[in-house]
């Protein structure tokens, strides 16, 4: 057997919707001559008959049938091709910064969705401390950043999100010691590591910084084994570690600001894009939270 020319399952598809040779020229923009005779060239082909004729109206036979079947789903197939190759094409490559406390919220959200939708972008991850991403943003090294810092709009984001901090620890976690808080922090410069002796020392009691790691797998494992407490946004606080918010000793901490900024200079298709789903994903977290 030949292979099936797409038009002849075309024309199938549509006498089997019309119910009848005249209603599938109609849809086709053919004539109904035209439509009977690549019937009749699609059944010497499957070398079976696949229409029954009554009059006007038409029906398929058990092998008609069959044959829809499948050229249904051939000619599924074909249109999702043709719609996909011709589509606006945003390739490239992208590289997107973003906190390692986020990550773990956007990665599977957000960044799967994104690369499952637009699987012509090369995109790859980046994750540091807030300072470091904006830092490679301005020297061009990044094209997209979510970062937190203490006043995002200054800092040029193109959005802006107040975040709740919360200090969380332990379980065992009891409470400052004489006025003596061990802190687990990231590296100087980030934002929750500012909060944390800031509002200590506000509070007139002393932070001692007593394990420091750019990563947040190191953080959490160094507050879960209880050495220390840190601080962290409410809405990446992992499950499992206790929110401090009533243990003695402890100030409150506030909030910062979150921002997206984009490459300065017509930022790139793609970037605004990711920067859509970012958006989307961070205002409907910010909408369950409250």
């Amino acid at each position: 057997m030949r292979d099936l020319p797409i038009e002849l399952l075309r024309t199938l598809a549509a006498v089997a919707d019309a119910r009848s040779v005249t209603g599938a020229a109609r849809a086709l923009n053919l004539s109904q001559p035209a439509v009977t005779q690549q019937v009749k060239r699609l059944e010497r082909l499957v070398d079976a008959t696949i229409l029954r004729r009554d009059g006007r109206a038409v029906d398929l036979t058990e092998d008609g049938r069959l044959l829809l079947a499948y050229a249904r789903r051939i000619l599924g197939l074909n249109d999702e091709a043709v719609a996909r190759l011709a589509r606006p094409k945003q390739g490239g490559g992208l590289r997107f910064g973003l906190p390692n406390d986020f990550a773990d919220n956007l990665l599977e959200s957000v960044l799967g969705r994104f690369g499952t939708a637009h699987p012509e972008v090369d995109l790859e991850v980046v994750c540091e401390i807030s300072i470091t991403l904006l830092a490679e943003l301005r020297a061009g090294r990044l094209d997209l950043v979510l970062a937190m810092s203490e006043d995002a709009t200054a800092e040029g984001a193109a959005h802006v999100w107040r975040e709740p901090l919360e200090w969380v620890g332990a379980q065992s976690f009891a409470g400052a010691n004489c006025g003596d808080v061990p802190l687990v922090a990231y590296p100087a410069g980030c934002v929750y590591r500012q909060r944390m002796l800031q509002s200590l020392e506000r509070a007139g009691l002393r932070g001692r910084v007593v394990y420091t790691s750019a990563s947040l797998a190191g953080l959490l494992a160094a507050v879960r084994s209880g050495i220390g407490v840190t601080v962290l946004s409410c809405r990446t606080a992992p499950a499992g570690l206790r929110v401090l918010d009533q243990v003695p000793g402890l100030p409150t901490v506030g909030s910062a600001e979150i921002g997206l900024h984009l490459r300065p200079r017509r930022p790139s298709r793609a970037s605004l894009l990711l920067a859509e789903f970012l958006v989307e994903a961070l205002d409907r977290g910010r909408s369950a939270a409250a």
